[in-house]
């Protein structure tokens, strides 16, 4: 009989735990929790809003997210219109940014927010952003494409942030890539890889450019910079060139190579830039300019120099109201329009002078352009 009673006593207690009992959400109402946002990007009729930072969501709101609105409307307008949505099937789904299809009008003042919508139907909307659409000059006269496979991009979001031309082609690094394209065939090819370990360079390289089958590589030392010769036939140095570092100067880019000539700029801990002319066989001083505040900050990895005889051009601003505009100044009294010269590409990396126009890799679209600066 006891038998009987401890099978029974054990088969309500089995039914007991494997019976289906519908788990509570931990939240089932809504917050005021809203994100924060800032425009990142403004260009080309395009814009990017994301979040400064990553916030700390408190996990009940995280379950209850359904979907996050992207809305613009045109300053003065009493209704926002939603251009974009994205659907939340997880916490990592969270769209932390986003970039809008080319439908700003140019020159026109826009507001744009990002709204939360909650399973059941509420929705609660970000601070509101206003901003002004620019106006794109200059023109794309020709676009040569870096075939869609992986072994000319080993790492996928890291594209040419540094270009040369030279003899009718143009030299892209993207990470520890050398690539070189055929501006007449369009041919592109890998001339080496492992840039780093071989130069030595502990960072990828920022910037070079071209001259005559030749490219210095900066190479920067406590007190002064290597100035690498990189012959682009045999793939080797041919020859080191001392730089001495300016008192008080922080960083080096060559921006222009001559032959015998190299223009250098250095960055200064005071935020001022100066170009120096050097003689590439002996990197000796043949020319120092005044030094001056720069539009930009050369430090970061995303700026990219060329010169076209008389002034430097820029792209890729570290002020991220000018992030994807083309700026140039003159070295010798460090004027500078760098508000009004917007192109017609939405993410520039690189730039390069031919010797009649510019060449900028357009990250976006993986290509090279060609641009005319009509109304730079």
């Amino acid at each position: 009989m006891k038998k009987l009673f401890y099978l029974f006593v054990l088969l309500i207690s089995t039914l007991s735990c494997t019976e289906k009992i519908p788990i509570k959400p931990e939240y089932t109402g809504n917050t005021n929790w809203v994100p924060a946002i800032g425009v990142y990007q403004n260009s080309y009729h395009r814009f990017s809003i994301g979040w400064p930072f990553i916030p700390r969501i408190p996990l009940p709101v995280q379950r209850n997210i359904s979907e996050f609105l992207f809305e613009l409307s045109k300053t003065g307008e009493t209704q926002f219109t939603v251009i974009d949505s994205q659907k939340v099937t997880n916490v990592r789904s969270y769209p932390h940014e986003f970039t809008s299809k080319p439908i700003l009008e140019e020159n026109v003042n826009y507001e744009t927010r990002m709204t939360v919508r909650y399973l059941d139907g509420t929705k609660r909307s970000s601070n509101i952003v206003d901003f002004t659409s620019a106006v794109v000059r200059g023109k794309i006269l020709r676009r040569i494409y870096i075939p869609d496979d992986p072994s000319y991009y080993p790492i996928q979001f890291y594209w040419p942030k540094c270009i040369g031309f030279d003899n009718g082609y143009l030299y892209g690094i993207q990470g520890d890539y050398l690539t070189r394209v055929d501006t007449t065939t369009e041919e592109v090819i890998v001339l080496k890889t492992n840039l780093s370990n071989f130069f030595g360079i502990y960072n990828w390289i920022d910037d070079f450019d071209v001259f005559n089958n030749s490219v210095y590589i900066v190479k920067d030392k406590m007190n002064y910079s290597q100035l690498l010769k990189f012959n682009l036939t045999t793939l080797e140095v041919e020859d080191t060139v001392m730089n001495v570092q300016p008192d008080s100067a922080y960083g080096q880019r060559i921006i222009a190579n001559y032959g015998s000539e190299l223009y250098a700029l250095w960055s200064y801990y005071n935020n001022t830039t100066q170009v120096i002319k050097l003689d590439s066989n002996t990197g000796d001083i043949l020319e120092t300019y005044p030094r001056f505040y720069a539009p930009v900050s050369p430090l970061f990895y995303f700026d990219s120099f060329a010169f076209d005889g008389s002034d430097i051009w820029i792209t890729n601003y570290f002020n991220n109201e000018y992030l994807n505009r083309i700026g140039h100044f003159d070295p010798m009294t460090g004027s500078s329009n760098q508000n009004e010269n917007q192109v017609p590409i939405f993410e520039p990396s690189g730039l390069t002078w031919d010797g009649a126009h510019f060449w900028v890799f357009d990250s976006e679209t993986r290509s090279y352009v060609k641009i005319g600066l009509e109304g730079i």
